[in-house]
This record gives C-alpha cells, structure tokens and sequence, in this order.
C-alpha cells in the first residue's frame, strides 16, 4: 500500500514568529522539496531518515522499520508508535 501526505502550511508574515515543521518526505522526492523550499526562501535541512535497511546497522533484526536522528538516535517505528499512542491515555488514566 502506497499512501501519499501533502501538507501546506501558510504562516501570516503578522504573526511574527518562528514557525518550525517537521516533514516525511520520501526519497524519491527530496531533491524536489528541497528545491520547493529554496524557491520560496525557506530553510529546509535534513535531520534523519526512515529506512528498513537501517535495522541491522542500530542493532534491530533485518527489515525493522527505524527512525535514525542524525547522530543522536535510533528508535524502531513500532516503539514511537507504541509511546505516542499511549502518553494521553497514561497521562490522563
């Protein structure tokens, strides 16, 4: 299953303020989104990537789904799911 996210952001330049996202961008489209946000003189860097091939390298099993931040961590995609589904209800129980 292939599934496609487009996000548009629009920040009033009244607001003043420093607005920061975070994206996923696939691959095949990097080069294309970098040069969208170069075009309209927005910053856009690079801070990690999604990739099964990077499982065995972070110590997880061939073909688990990890998120590697840079230099500073790796966390498999089923833990990140597993903490933000459960921090409300464990806040809120």
């Amino acid at each position: 299953m292939i599934s496609t996210v487009a996000l548009r952001v629009i920040a009033p330049e009244a607001l003043g303020t420093v607005v920061s996202l975070v994206v996923v961008v696939p691959r095949s489209e990097e080069l294309r989104f970098t040069e969208m946000c170069a075009a309209r003189a927005l910053p856009a860097h690079r801070i990690g990537v999604v990739d099964s091939g990077l499982g065995p390298d972070a110590g997880y099993a061939a073909g688990t789904q990890v998120l590697q931040l840079a230099d500073l961590f790796t966390v498999t995609l089923d833990e990140l799911r597993a903490a933000h589904e459960s921090t409300l209800p464990a806040v809120l129980a």
